[in-house]
């Protein structure tokens, strides 16, 4: 049952507009994720809110779209696997990587491969991770903040993960490219 439909900017309640005009203009486009959400104002202005204080955080463009994607796919988010795929690419992943972050590889052992192999189990565990998964994110490189980060970043996914898993959000053409499907779906 299709019960939620992308809004427009003019289409928009009054709180949301704001919002998505500054998406518009900034992208190039208004995503359908974006403009599912913002039926509910308080929904899409504090998650974009969210989404932008984390985006000042101390990891990578590249490395948080990445993580992004390894969120939506654990998840077995259709749309948010496929954006943030194409949105890691733009910030220069490779490949590997990208592939990788869509559970398409067992993670390497790269400071990469750390982060996906740690964000997955923060996921699975509920955060009950073990010392040793911890000692190994650190090992790669990464920080106490940054660990911190990334549960922040699991957070923010899991708002528009959750949205499309009820509200169906239809791809972007933008994102075509990049479509995903889990693997125990093939």
């Amino acid at each position: 049952m299709k019960v939620y439909h992308p809004h427009t900017v003019s289409s928009a309640p009054a709180e949301s507009k704001a919002t998505l005009d500054a998406l518009q203009k900034g992208l190039g486009f208004l995503p359908n994720m974006f403009a599912t959400i913002a039926e509910s104002p308080a929904a899409v202005n504090g998650y974009v809110a969210l989404e932008n204080v984390l985006a000042k955080g101390t990891l990578s463009s590249a490395e948080r779209q990445l993580l992004h994607t390894t969120i939506s796919s654990e998840h077995g988010c259709l749309y948010c696997t496929a954006a943030h795929s194409t949105f890691a690419g733009m910030f220069k992943a490779d490949e590997a990587s990208v592939a990788e972050a869509r559970a398409e590889a067992t993670p390497s052992a790269t400071r990469l491969g750390a982060l996906m192999t740690f964000t997955r189990e923060v996921i699975r565990e509920r955060g009950q991770i073990s010392d040793d998964v911890l000692e190994a994110f650190f090992d790669a490189g990464f920080t106490k903040a940054q660990a911190l980060e990334v549960v922040a970043n699991i957070g923010l996914k899991t708002i528009s993960n959750f949205i499309d898993g009820f509200a169906h959000v239809d791809l972007d053409t933008q994102f075509e490219a990049q479509r995903w499907e889990p693997a125990a779906a093939h």
